[in-house]
C-alpha cells in the first residue's frame, strides 16, 4: 500500500530531469505532469540551471492548471465558475464567468463560422450522446445470438436520440456579454464541448507565461499538443517533432521546426469498438456519427488554438474543401486516409528538411 501511494504522488507532481548541458551556459531540463486535461504534459526546456527552471515551471503549471479548471466541460471545483458551471445553468440564467472563457467562446464562435461549423463546440448534446455510449461500451460484454445484438445495439446512440441533440445545437443559443463578463445557454439541453480547442488554447496561455520566465526555449506537449518556443540551442535551432503513424508504432514523418504549434487529431486516440467496428470521439456534425473521412490530421501553424480546432474540423471536411480552407487560413497540414494516401499541404515540404 505504502509504494502504490508513492506511485500516486509521483503522479501528482512534477518530476524534474536534467537532461544535458549546453556549451552556451544553460542546461536542458524536464518536468512532467499527469493531472491536467486528462493527458500526460511535459516541458522540456533550457535554463540557467535547474531552480530557474523550476520556478519558471511552477508558474506554468499554475496557469495551465487554472485552464484545466476553467475549461472543463464536466466538473466543477470550488471558487469558480468553468464551462460545467455555464452548462449546468443552461436555459435558467448567466453565469459570471473570468475573461479566458469569455475570449475563448468568443474565438470559438470565430472559427465556427470560418470553418462552416466544421468546428462547433456547441454541440455538447450530441458529443455527450457518444460519450455515453463510450462508457457503456466498457460495460459491454459481448456474446452471440439475438440477445447479445440487442443489447450491443443499446450501447449506440439512437438516430432519433441523435437528431434531438442535432437540434440542440447553435451558437445562436449562446449569449456572451463582455462588458458584464457572463455567459448565457439560452436553451435547456444545449451544452458546451470545448474538447476540440481547451488544450491548444491553454497551449497559447503557456507560451505567453514562457515568454516571461526565465526558460531560454523550450517544447511543450499537451498530449497530442506540442508547443515550440524558441530555438533548440543543442543543434540547429530546430526542434524535431516526429508524427505518429496512425497504422501503428513509430511515427510516419518528422518535421523540423520552430515557434510553431503541431496538433494531431486520429480515430485512434480516444474510441471504443463494439462487434468488430471502431467508433472515435470526432463526430462528424453532418452525419451525427464519427467521422469516417480520415484517420489522422495533423495541422502546423502559429497559434496552438488554431491548430487544435482545425486539426478537428478537417477532420470531418472533404479533402478538397479542406485544403482550401487551409490555404486560407495559412496552416500547413497532413491528412491521412483508412487506406493510408498521404495528402500534404505544399508548405509541409519546408519542414521535412
Amino acid at each position: 500500500m505504502k509504494a502504490r501511494k508513492m506511485l500516486i504522488l509521483l503522479l501528482l507532481f512534477a518530476i524534474l530531469l536534467p537532461l544535458a548541458s549546453c556549451s552556451r551556459g544553460y542546461g536542458f531540463y524536464q518536468s512532467v505532469y499527469y493531472d491536467l486535461f486528462d493527458t500526460v504534459t511535459v516541458i522540456r526546456g533550457y535554463a540557467r540551471n535547474a531552480t530557474e527552471f523550476n520556478s519558471s515551471v511552477s508558474v506554468l503549471y499554475e496557469g495551465l492548471s487554472r485552464c484545466h479548471k476553467l475549461f472543463d466541460a464536466y466538473k466543477e471545483y470550488d471558487g469558480i465558475s468553468n464551462i460545467a458551471t455555464v452548462n449546468k445553468n443552461a436555459g435558467a440564467s448567466p453565469v459570471t464567468v473570468d475573461k479566458e472563457i469569455i475570449e475563448l467562446l468568443e474565438y470559438s464562435k470565430q472559427l465556427c463560422e470560418s470553418t462552416s461549423g466544421a468546428f462547433d463546440c456547441s454541440m455538447g448534446a450530441l458529443t455527450g450522446l457518444w460519450k455515453d455510449a463510450s462508457e457503456r461500451a466498457e460495460q459491454y460484454k459481448g456474446g452471440e445470438g439475438s440477445e447479445a445484438e440487442t443489447e450491443a445495439a443499446s450501447v449506440l446512440p439512437t438516430p432519433d436520440e441523435l437528431e434531438r441533440a442535432s437540434e440542440l445545437t447553435g451558437f445562436e443559443y449562446l449569449e456572451i456579454d463582455k462588458e458584464n463578463s457572463t455567459v448565457f445557454i439560452t436553451k435547456e439541453g444545449v451544452s458546451l464541448d470545448i474538447g476540440a480547442i481547451a488544450k491548444g488554447y491553454a497551449g497559447d496561455i503557456a507560451l505567453e507565461i514562457l515568454k516571461e520566465s526565465s526558460i531560454k526555449s523550450a517544447v511543450l506537449s499537451l498530449g497530442g499538443n506540442v508547443c515550440l518556443y524558441g530555438e533548440n540551442m543543442e543543434k540547429d535551432g530546430l526542434w524535431t517533432v516526429g508524427v505518429q503513424s496512425p497504422f501503428g508504432e513509430g511515427s510516419m514523418a518528422e518535421l523540423r521546426l520552430t515557434d510553431k504549434a503541431v496538433v494531431t487529431s486520429g480515430d485512434y486516440q480516444r474510441y471504443f469498438t463494439l462487434e468488430g467496428r471502431k467508433y472515435h470521439h470526432i463526430i462528424d456534425p453532418e452525419t451525427l456519427y464519427p467521422s469516417e473521412k480520415f484517420v489522422q490530421v495533423t495541422v502546423i501553424c502559429h497559434s496552438s488554438a488554431l491548430a487544435d480546432a482545425l486539426s478537428t474540423a478537417l477532420f470531418v471536411t472533404e479533402l478538397e474543401e479542406g485544403m482550401a480552407l487551409a490555404e486560407k487560413l495559412g496552416v500547413q497540414v497532413i491528412w491521412v486516409e483508412s487506406d493510408g494516401r498521404v495528402t500534404e499541404s505544399e508548405g509541409i515540404r519546408a519542414y521535412k528538411q
